[in-house]
């Protein structure tokens, strides 16, 4: 069974699901970084366009929020005679409203909202205005089908709906009902908020615990950790009556990730470079457009044919690719180099690894096959930030390349800008500078620098300048003794 582990006492929140003490899955979030689709909002209305159907609201985000008017719930006191009601009759300016996020917004437009809330558990959808009673069509037993419709009648009121998720279908009627209060309980309680201030954000779907529990039961784990006394206390409330899961309150000084190690894999997740076991090691790289991988044999040279080194080789790194592939939530167009295989049968054994271990992945993935430069070429959907968008930024210096610019490039660079101060009125020139450029722009012995003196008629003073990265400022220009003074 696997254990869940919930690090959620600070203000960046972790979720890490261990298999055997193996890394499965890993989960940032960041509130500053977090998805807003989903998010309930108390908003209020600041345009009604009947000429669009639609109306902007603001919910406290830099553009309005786009609502259209079928995104509406219709409202009791008014009854519907003769086609549509126009917006302007549901809605008018200065109106406070509940409305959830449908669609991000970009440069140019806000974020597309609905006032028809939905609430997503594990099993079911609770709908409070969606009048209706749907079953998944994945869920195809004809008995099975009836009995969670005659359920869903049973338990809404009113304008209330409900879908049945395809994993209702391994859920007791009991877990169901559960689950449909607790969702309903959810909805009552932030319609019973005073919304004194508005906008507000409500509710937030990016939440890790909620998000994970859309997916998957609690109960479904051996054993779940959390070191967040009330999250603790709300899991436990979670857990049905009869369920073999362990929960257990983390409350030592020493952070809970690091008592498990995740925090050494999370380092490594962060690297391009993963080893293997083997001595092999792959590379893992993002352009714009896609995300390549290259597989290196490294220090394993293999104790048989060349043919058996290479499948052992490719072998190895195919199921750490997949693992790697969703530890970081990669998307979009893939590449894997592996190391070329001249067999098509060791071809079909790499593809069999990757349907066996993607299989199980929650995100859709479609894996196309090799090309004939021996290439695996698969597509994996987008859900949100991966987890390097996160954890990570652009660095400045080389803008998100992974390299940057050699202390002898930085040192003819400031070479270049010194001879523009040829013949100046000024005695000399005060640098600030790594020690790096400085040696580089000295030469052997200070020879350099000295015909440089020479040539330029100007003395040039240096200071070091701390850090890594080759770097240089020219700070002053004057008189030589007051520069010696003043860089002291």
């Amino acid at each position: 069974m696997e254990t869940l582990l919930i690090n959620a006492k600070t203000t960046e929140k972790r979720l890490a699901i261990l298999d055997d003490q193996k890394l499965v899955d890993i989960r940032v979030q960041q509130p500053e970084k977090a998805n807003v689709t989903g998010n309930i909002y108390a908003g209020r209305v600041v345009k009604v366009m009947p000429g669009m159907q639609a109306a902007f609201v603001d919910i406290g985000l830099e553009k309005n929020a786009f609502l259209s008017r079928e995104d509406v719930p219709p409202k009791k006191e008014l009854k519907d005679s003769g086609g549509r009601l126009s917006i302007s009759a549901l809605l008018h300016e200065g109106e406070k409203i509940l409305v959830q996020v449908k669609k991000e917004g970009d440069d140019w437009k806000g974020p597309k909202v609905s006032a028809k809330l939905e609430f997503t558990g594990y099993s079911l959808v609770f709908m409070p205005y969606g009048d209706y009673v749907a079953v998944s069509k994945k869920i195809t037993d004809p008995l099975k089908n009836e009995e969670l419709r005659a359920c869903g009648e049973m338990w809404v009121q009113g304008t209330e709906g409900i879908l049945f998720r395809t994993a209702a279908s391994e859920s007791s009627k009991e877990e169901l009902k559960k689950e449909f209060e607790r969702l309903k309980t959810a909805f009552n309680f932030l319609k019973d908020m005073r919304m004194e201030k508005v906008p507000a954000r409500l509710k937030s779907a990016d939440e890790l615990t909620d998000r994970l529990l859309s997916e998957r039961p609690l109960s479904s784990f051996g054993k779940v950790i959390c070191d967040d006394l009330a999250l603790h206390k709300k899991l436990k409330d979670l857990l049905p009556e009869k369920h073999e899961t362990e929960l257990e309150f983390y409350g030592a000084k020493e952070n809970l990730f690091s008592v498990y190690k995740v925090e050494e894999e999370l380092e490594k997740l962060q690297k391009r470079i993963i080893w293997l076991k083997n001595g092999s090691y792959i590379v893992i790289d993002k352009t714009e457009a896609m995300n390549v991988i290259d597989v290196n044999s490294g220090k394993f040279t293999g104790k048989s044919s060349l043919r058996d080194t290479v499948l052992k080789t490719n072998a190895e790194a195919a199921h750490e690719i997949t693992r790697q592939i969703k530890l970081r939530d990669l998307s979009g167009i893939i590449l894997i180099d592996f190391i070329d295989m001249k067999m098509k049968e060791d071809q079909d054994r790499i593809l069999q690894i990757f349907r066996k271990e993607m299989k199980e992945d929650k995100v859709h993935t479609r894996i196309v096959g090799f090309t004939e430069l021996n290439i695996l070429q698969l597509t994996r959907k987008k859900t949100g930030a991966n987890l390097l968008s996160i954890l990570q930024e652009p660095c400045p210096t080389c803008s998100g390349t992974g390299r940057i610019p050699a202390a002898e490039t930085v040192a003819y660079q400031l070479e270049r800008e010194l001879w523009e101060h040829q013949y100046m009125e000024e005695e000399a020139l005060w640098i600030e500078a790594t020690a790096d450029v400085r040696d580089c722009l000295s030469g052997k012995q200070g020879e350099h620098m000295e015909r440089l003196e020479k040539a330029l008629k100007f003395n040039i003073l240096f200071t070091i300048m701390p850090g890594n990265t080759p770097a240089y400022e020219i700070r002053q220009k004057g008189r030589l003794q007051e520069l010696k003074e003043r860089k002291q």
